[in-house]
């Protein structure tokens, strides 16, 4: 997902139901959105992530405390 389509559809959630707070959930539970990073993508991460090849630009998001 581009991060333009993201915000298309953060601005629909935040017109349709307010500012919501953001969390991700994993493993551990309902966490608060950490911190943005721009990272390029190897052979070994995350599986395949379709149309992704390595050394390809993606912005993550973490989901895991103590991960910036």
């Amino acid at each position: 997902m581009k991060i333009s389509e993201l915000l298309t559809q953060l601005e629909w959630m935040k017109e349709s139901y307010g500012d919501l707070d953001c969390a991700v959930y994993d493993e551990t539970g309902i966490q608060p959105l950490r911190s943005l990073k721009v990272y390029s993508l190897q052979d070994f991460d995350f599986g395949r992530i379709g149309g992704r090849k390595a050394g390809d630009r993606l912005a993550l998001v973490w989901s895991k405390p103590g991960i910036l």
